[in-house]
């Protein structure tokens, strides 16, 4: 089960303060205006986009620091995201690898 509290408005999105926003859900206030409904889009657009770049960056940091990163997250005992593919992760570590954050 996921903890159900807000999360953080992230980079100013606006987010938490149009929609109530938890780990699995996003329940729009029922006051929202088309262009506030829009926002909200494009903010989980950018936030999407991000979220590659992210998890690529932290496979990265951990190949380099600790090496071992897919029997980490193949192991009984990982209690990370279960969405990480090893396969797809080494993919996009390759790519955060190869292009600096200030070039994306």
């Amino acid at each position: 089960m996921t903890d159900p509290q807000l999360l953080p408005d992230l980079f100013g999105t606006g987010l938490p303060s149009r929609a109530t926003l938890t780990a699995t859900s996003l329940t729009p206030s029922s006051e929202l205006s088309p262009e506030e409904h829009e926002e909200i889009g494009q903010a989980l657009g950018r936030l999407r986009q991000s979220t590659t770049w992210w998890i690529g960056d932290w496979w990265v940091y951990g190949e380099h620091k600790y090496g071992a990163r897919k029997e980490m997250v193949e192991a009984d005992d990982w209690q990370g995201p279960g969405f990480l593919i090893p396969e797809t992760e080494q993919a996009h570590q390759r790519t955060c690898a190869s292009i600096s954050g200030r070039c994306r």
